[in-house]
């Protein structure tokens, strides 16, 4: 089946959405291959259009992508970025949300599938229904994804590796029980300082700087239980 077809009978489209940080450029500038100033040209954006933020890197750049489908690198000083919209409150039942890995097609080379509904920033991990195709869910879990300054990078993914503390000091915060999908993007712990105090404990709505942030009981049992080369998805 096409993506068009799928489209066309997406059973769900009205209960599950993309979560995309729409942003609007406030001069236009030249979108570069990489996060430095004197990069390749990939190609130019004008004052007032608006474009997809993919990822950032710390506060200072950003990759964008246009409608005509044009990946690049901007400066933050030219992007007006929305404020952070309101959680969807309207949670999934169980059905729906097996039902939804189901209608996508999606797998795992391991017994665990996790995907991130950024739109209700829950953590949903499935397990495989021994002898089927089939997924099961396991556990719900609430979490906090990136602020719309620096989202969470969706797509499909692999868990990586994994440790029980990191401490970053270029933002002054760090978390335990951290499990990497996908470069610098983890699931881990709320927030901590250098002594492992909690210093922001936010969950339910957008505000990390792009990981995914659990209560300390969950993020140690997601780092107990996500083995590794399971599929993440984060939408």
């Amino acid at each position: 089946m096409s993506i068009d077809e799928r489209k066309a009978v997406n059973p769900f489209k009205n209960v599950v959405h993309p979560s995309r940080v729409k942003a609007v450029l406030r001069e236009g500038t030249i979108m570069r291959e990489k996060n430095v100033d004197n990069s390749q040209t990939v190609d130019t954006v004008f004052s007032g259009e608006i474009v997809t933020i993919q990822q950032d890197r710390g506060y200072l750049w950003y990759q964008i992508k246009k409608k005509n489908g044009k990946v690049g690198w901007v400066p933050r000083e030219v992007l007006y970025i929305p404020e952070n919209e309101p959680t969807n409150r309207n949670q999934l039942t169980k059905k729906e949300i097996e039902g939804h890995i189901r209608w996508r097609k999606l797998d795992s080379k391991t017994d665990t599938l996790i995907w991130v509904d950024i739109d209700r920033q829950l953590t949903y991990v499935l397990k495989k229904n021994e002898g089927t195709e089939s997924w099961l869910l396991e556990r719900t879990i609430i979490c906090s994804t990136g602020d719309n300054k620096s989202p969470t990078k969706t797509g499909i993914y692999k868990i990586k590796d994994r440790g029980e503390w990191f401490y970053s000091d270029y933002f002054n915060s760090g978390a335990m029980y951290w499990v990497r999908y996908c470069g610098s993007y983890l699931f881990h712990s709320v927030a901590m300082d250098k002594d492992r105090n909690i210093t922001n404990d936010t969950l339910g709505r957008k505000s990390s700087a792009g990981c995914i942030r659990m209560s300390l009981d969950d993020s140690k049992w997601f780092y107990e239980n996500s083995p590794k080369g399971s599929t993440v998805f984060v939408y």
